[in-house]
């Protein structure tokens, strides 16, 4: 195998001083090797990441949202920047999946489906996960939908299932392998 030598590199000097040049070329060899090892690093870092394996903490658990035995697998937005994208640009929400939305504090936090493009109940639930508001069936690329109560957690779910679910306001849900921040 031919080593072909980088234009930034300078060339050997022949025979002049063997010494010299064979510890200039451990250097160059120990300076690519270094580049090769940072170079699999990083990209082993991005392919990790595209797995989901360097996402928050709670990622590392199945996260599920439970009403009686009707349980939904959840992503969690916890973060502003999550909450802030939520399921926008999507096209599809898999069946029994949905996305809950974890706020730091009760509020009357409002959402609206800018760029989301799949019909969705939105479930808003107190500190206790008690069920306060409902709205079902809310329309891609609809306005600002606000709740009458304070909320500290949002549900996310496919139309209809909230009603399938037998979910209504005063209702308790469970959130089962979801580690929630305080």
């Amino acid at each position: 195998m031919h080593y072909h030598r980088p234009n930034h590199e300078k060339p050997l000097k022949k025979n002049k001083n063997l010494k010299q040049n064979q510890q200039l070329e451990a250097k160059r060899h120990k300076k690519r090797k270094r580049n090769c090892l940072w170079l699999i690093v990083f990209l082993l870092i991005v392919f990790l990441k595209t797995k989901g394996i360097f996402c928050s903490e709670t990622s590392l658990f199945p996260k599920r949202v439970c009403f009686k035995k009707n349980c939904v697998e959840v992503e969690l937005a916890i973060t502003p920047e999550e909450r802030a994208k939520g399921l926008m640009f999507r096209t599809f929400l898999q069946k029994n999946h949905g996305m809950l939305f974890i706020f730091p504090d009760m509020d009357y936090h409002s959402f609206w489906m800018k760029n989301t493009f799949i019909p969705l109940d939105i479930i808003w639930l107190d500190a206790n996960q008690k069920v306060v508001f409902i709205h079902e069936n809310a329309k891609p690329l609809s306005g600002i939908m606000t709740p009458p109560k304070k909320a500290r957690y949002v549900l996310e779910i496919n139309k209809g299932m909230a009603k399938k679910m037998g979910i209504r306001r005063g209702i308790q849900l469970e959130f089962l392998d979801t580690p929630i921040p305080k």
